[in-house]
């Protein structure tokens, strides 16, 4: 038996606590603020999208940073362990669009009320409102340390054979996740990547952008283009804010497509977000020949009615603006290189971006620790015996749909089970 201290009361930290305490080892979790969770709370609207409905591969595909760094994490933690750990403390879980798995109470406290159940029943020491400052370790030779414990900020230190650190990265600083791992694991010695927000809505300077706001458009295709050049593609949900786009597509795209576009933003290169609203109508000129028919049958109505009958009235006006082209106008009265104007504004409507929300605005954060510096069999650092990271302090991320929870729980479980 060892004597293990998990540093972090999130999704990571609660898993890595139950999963070496199952393993039979004392474990000690410490969490600073008054109660653990706080940021499963939130996740999901305050529903907790718990996990995705896929195999491992479907995991990993979704994964946007280190890839193959989580193979055997997600080997070792199926979305089904997930929801049959759940449903041993009682709470049942559904599967909704997309895969995204939710509790069937739609509520994300019962998630952390079912995880603290398991906790005490496995009987881990739960410490609430305990900071760590620091990890303590000692030189084993001239490349690797050992370590020993923790430092709190009241001065008192615990000693471990293994410390766990699960604190989170930037995002959601609100939480609790202040970087803290990230500068426990600079002192150890380990590299952190560059961090940045990811999973975060984008900004433009486009005023009808901002006049749309709350309205939304499912299943559009997006695309990103830098200059000439599209570095991406794929279907998803976009929101029209009062600063910009957001909504699932764009938070995926800001993820994948991040790196470009910060190289375009540091050139001064155009940065475009291109939407097609039609994705039934999948090219311009497809779109074109349905709207001239539609027109040509009810030549009569005002062109607003027209196009409402395949986009939302407000969008649909908000077009008419980029266009140019009075709303009021019959459509016996549109020329043709006005009908052009409105299917190509409709099919690959371009919005220029200018830069990405800040990290009180991103659902996770890109970077942190680095995968190099950590072995992904056990997620304990190589030059460090003893002391393991798991979760959102990793340089790992995922797209939208529960992914990113997943790794946390899966980190989590390896970091503990293999003690």
């Amino acid at each position: 038996m060892k004597r293990v201290i998990v540093i972090g009361g999130g999704a990571a930290g609660m898993m890595a606590a139950l999963a070496a305490a199952e393993a039979g080892h004392s474990v000690t979790l410490l969490e600073k603020n008054r109660e653990p969770g706080k940021k499963i709370l939130i996740t999901g609207g305050g529903r907790c999208n718990v996990t995705n409905d896929t195999d491992p591969e479907g995991m990993l595909d979704a994964v946007v940073t280190n890839r193959k760094f989580l193979y055997s994490a997600m080997y070792g933690m199926t979305s089904e362990e997930m929801r049959n750990l759940l449903r041993r403390a009682g709470l049942e879980t559904k599967v909704e669009s997309g895969g995204r798995v939710f509790p069937v109470t739609e509520r994300a406290g019962d998630v952390v009320d079912a995880l603290l159940k398991l906790l005490k029943a496995s009987g881990v020491k739960l410490r609430t409102g305990c900071e760590v400052s620091g990890i303590m370790t000692e030189e084993l030779s001239e490349a690797r340390r050992i370590c020993r414990g923790v430092e709190l900020t009241d001065g008192s230190t615990v000693e471990a054979d293994v410390v766990i650190v699960a604190t989170g990265g930037l995002s959601f600083r609100g939480t609790g996740s202040t970087g803290d791992g990230l500068r426990f694991a600079r002192e150890a010695g380990l590299n952190v990547t560059e961090t940045r927000p990811g999973l975060v809505p984008l900004i433009t300077d486009v005023g009808w952008v901002h006049e749309l706001t709350g309205v939304s458009v499912a299943d559009a295709d997006i695309r990103v283009r830098t200059g000439k050049k599209v570095i991406y593609g794929e279907t998803g949900d976009v929101l029209f804010t009062h600063f910009g786009l957001s909504g699932p597509g764009i938070l995926n795209a800001s993820s994948s497509a991040g790196k470009g576009m910060r190289k375009a933003f540091e050139k001064g290169e155009p940065v475009t977000v291109v939407l097609n609203l039609l994705p039934d109508h999948e090219t311009t000129e497809e779109f074109e020949s349905v709207l001239q028919n539609s027109i040509a049958e009810h030549h009569e109505k005002a062109v607003r009615n027209i196009l409402s009958s395949f986009i939302q009235k407000s969008l649909a006006e908000a077009l008419f603006k980029v266009c140019g082209i009075a709303a009021d106008r019959r459509g016996s009265e549109l020329k043709r290189e006005e009908r052009r104007a409105l299917t190509k504004a409709c099919t690959a409507l371009e919005i220029e971006v200018t830069g990405f929300q800040k990290f009180a605005h991103a659902m996770v954060t890109q970077g942190g620790v680095s995968t190099r510096d950590v072995d992904p069999s056990t997620m304990e650092a190589r030059a460090v015996k003893g002391l393991r990271f798991a979760g959102e302090v990793l340089d790992v991320d995922a797209i939208t749909g529960g992914y990113n929870l997943h790794i946390a729980w899966a980190t989590g479980k390896l970091a503990g089970s293999t003690i």
